[in-house]
Parts: C-alpha cells; structure tokens; sequence
C-alpha cells in the first residue's frame, strides 16, 4: 500500500521564519531602550540595525540584551562596539555568542549572517548605549526569528 501525503500542521513547521520591523528611532541616550518584545520561546536567526540617519560623533559603547519575564536579570547576547560617528546605511548585526562584540558592516550592501541562534525566552530584547549623540542618529532593528511553541512571537516595541 502507498504512503499517502498528509498535510503538515502549520505549528510544526518550524521552518517558517518570520520577520519583524521596528521603525527607525532614535537610539537611547546612556540608557536601554526595549526593542522588541518576546511572547513565548522563539529562536533568534538574525537581529539587524540599519543606520538610517548616521550616529553622532561621540564614543558611545552599545550593545544587546534580553531581559527575560520569569526567573534572571538582563542577559548580554552581544559584547559592546563603539558606534562613535557610524554612518547612514551601516549594519549592526551580531554573532549569536556572547562574548562577541556587535559587528559593523560599513559601506557596504550586506551584513553577516548570526553564525548561532539564540533561544529567546518571553521577555524583551533591548539596546542598551553607554553614551549619548544627542538623539541625532537613527536606527531601523529586524529581528527574524521562527517561534518554538505555540502563540510564541516577537513583535516591535
């Protein structure tokens, strides 16, 4: 007897990548600001920040976080990068580990993938910058992620 094709559950595919926006904004001034928001456990591809107006001229170490709901304090997914001066259409992106440094990609049209993903417990993903241009520069933050259970999702803050 023949295998008959059954179709799938949409809840197992867990290859189904979503995307989600955040406008661009002005980046917080030595302070965290939340980026998005987690509901659920969802697995981290890629978090991306595109440089729409260039950061002002001042060192300004940033970096990301989450913060999770339950049990724990905010976690660094990435280390510190100086962002002093960078300019329209650079891309903040990160490694998936830790001790890493947030990467730059300057001048030009394409960013690193995250080597390793990260699993997001419900919580919030936040930008945490430790100076201040002035709320000159901007910023536009993606986050693609595929959920892990039921009702997970990650949307803009």
């Amino acid at each position: 007897m023949a295998a008959s094709a059954l179709p799938v559950p949409a809840q197992a595919l867990v290859n189904d990548i979503i995307r989600v926006e955040r406008a661009a904004a002005a980046l917080p001034q030595t302070a965290q600001e939340t980026l998005f928001t987690v509901t659920g456990h969802v697995v981290v591809r890629q978090i991306i920040g595109i440089i729409t107006v260039a950061i002002g001229a001042v060192a300004n170490a940033t970096k990301l976080l989450v913060n999770p709901d339950g049990v724990g304090a905010d976690t660094d997914i990435c280390a510190a990068l100086d962002i002093n001066a960078a300019l329209v259409d650079g891309m903040f992106t990160i490694t998936g580990t830790f001790a890493n440094a947030m990467v730059l990609t300057a001048n030009l049209p394409l960013a690193g993938k995250q080597a390793t993903e990260i699993v997001c417990p419900p919580g919030v993903i936040k930008v945490a910058c430790a100076g201040s241009d002035g709320g000159t520069g901007r910023v536009k933050w993606e986050c693609v992620y595929w959920p892990l259970e039921d009702g997970a999702s990650v949307v803009a803050a």
